[in-house]
């Protein structure tokens, strides 16, 4: 084996043992099966929170709005959120009495019911012809508040139509959702070959759920493997390793050892997760998942999305791995590691904030400049192709900006790092950095 290959077989094996290393990978499957399995995941929770209608005691002091509540919970039937009985509130003191909770008390207690609703005349100013107060046990439970809340709405609604001589009918033509289609139009290059394409809300939904938690691991994934790399180079030359080393192998073998070796950690965890989302997709294509589990549907993962984040997961990480590196090789102690790795940090944390920007709109003049430069177009480019449809042009383009930043990034910490794996003593300024850099 060549001096390399032993460099990046040493930094691959003593890391890919690592608690955190495996607990991440494991996480990132479960994560897989869980967007795979997201629909169905999601149908269970809402009607685990689905409970039965809530039991009330009514006092109408209007007169006339408790017949249009049980009329809409008989309406709804199973489905209604609150039912309601009429008592007589003869004797009951008012709700900003002292002694109005000890009496909400004993009626619930003796009747059995969950909470009381109570109603009064609105104010002039006000469109609803009622105003409510609904005293309950527990008010915390804000999908129950919610619940109550949109009953009491349709009740509303129903009592304004009174007043307007509407029919169901034509409450229902106001309150009619507008139908409309999203077409992506695609003009090509020049304008040539034009189409459209019908873009379904799910598919979007599922699109930035999966572009989120690919550009969060992306965004992890600099952070960790990045600060691994300058770390390791640290810990090197504290520990005189690094003399030994430069004595047998040239200082870019080693660099290049450093990343090749930790960047395949890295590959070899996206492998396991893409592995995971194509054994999915197959098994939700060929119907064993619906016949052993009960899973109507597998969301089938997009291949092309998982194929561009491997592609700027890759160029992405090379371009960041030499800065860590070059930052590593500038310090003497595995202390001052975290002052130099900030400032490589912030550019991750800025491009992490602006791909989040491109969410709302991916095309936006912001995302677009963005895009093209090279330290932020690994997160942003990537948000703009998951979520919209950039020109060709503007992704070629942002390709090769990465690829020629790489290159030159990859010659200037080579020639930082030559001289700063056996440099100790006081951390060099920028002056000197530059220096280094100039030399031949």
């Amino acid at each position: 084996m060549s001096k390399l290959g032993v460099l990046i077989a040493r930094d691959f094996n003593t890391r890919i043992r690592g608690g955190a290393y495996i607990l991440m990978t494991v996480l990132g499957v479960l994560l897989i099966v869980g967007l795979a399995f997201g629909p169905h995941i999601f149908s269970k929770i809402r009607d685990s929170f689905q409970s039965d209608a809530v039991e009330l005691l009514v006092v109408d002091n209007t007169g006339y709005m408790y017949p249009l509540v049980a009329q809409v919970a008989e309406e709804r039937g199973p489905a209604a959120e609150v039912r309601g009985e009429l008592i007589d509130a003869t004797g009951m003191p008012g709700v900003g009495d002292a002694s109005f909770g000890k009496w909400a008390a004993q009626a619930l207690a003796d009747s059995g019911k969950d909470g009381i609703l109570i109603i009064d005349e609105a104010g002039q100013d006000s469109y609803s012809p009622a105003a409510f107060t609904a005293v309950l046990y527990d008010t915390s439970n804000i999908i129950l508040n919610d619940s109550i809340q949109n009953f009491l709405n349709t009740v509303v609604r129903r009592a304004n139509a009174d007043r307007l001589n509407l029919t169901l009918n034509e409450i229902a033509l106001l309150w009619a959702s507008a139908p409309m289609r999203l077409q992506q139009l695609t003009t090509g290059i020049a304008g040539e070959q034009a189409s459209t394409k019908e873009v379904a809300e799910e598919s979007k939904a599922l699109s930035m759920v999966l572009a989120y938690f690919l550009l969060f691991v992306l965004y992890m994934a600099l952070i960790l493997y990045g600060n691994m790399i300058a770390t390791g180079v640290a810990e090197e030359k504290s520990n005189r390793i690094m003399e030994i080393m430069v004595s047998t192998v040239r200082p870019i073998e080693l660099m290049t050892g450093k990343i090749v070796g930790i960047g395949l950690l890295g590959l070899l965890q996206f492998g396991i997760w893409i592995a995971t989302g194509l054994g999915l997709s197959v098994l939700g294509r060929s119907g064993i998942l619906k016949n052993a589990l009960g899973v109507p549907e597998v969301t089938l993962l997009p291949m092309d999305l998982l194929i561009w984040f491997g592609v700027f997961f890759v160029l992405g990480f090379i371009l960041y791995a030499t800065l860590f590196a070059a930052g590593g090789a500038s310090v003497s102690r595995v202390e001052d590691v975290n002052q130099v790795s900030t400032m490589i940090l912030m550019l991750v944390v800025v491009a992490f904030f602006v791909a989040y920007y491109s969410f709302i709109n991916p095309n936006s003049s912001l995302s677009v400049v963005c895009s093209m430069i090279p330290w932020l177009s690994p997160m942003v480019m990537f948000s703009r192709i998951a979520l919209g449809d950039p020109p060709v042009v503007e992704i070629v383009t942002s390709l090769v900006l990465l690829v020629v930043a790489i290159i030159g990034s990859m010659w200037v910490a080579a020639r930082i790092y030559r001289v700063g794996v056996l440099m100790y003593g006081k951390r060099p300024g920028l002056k000197e950095i530059l220096r280094y850099v100039r030399e031949p």
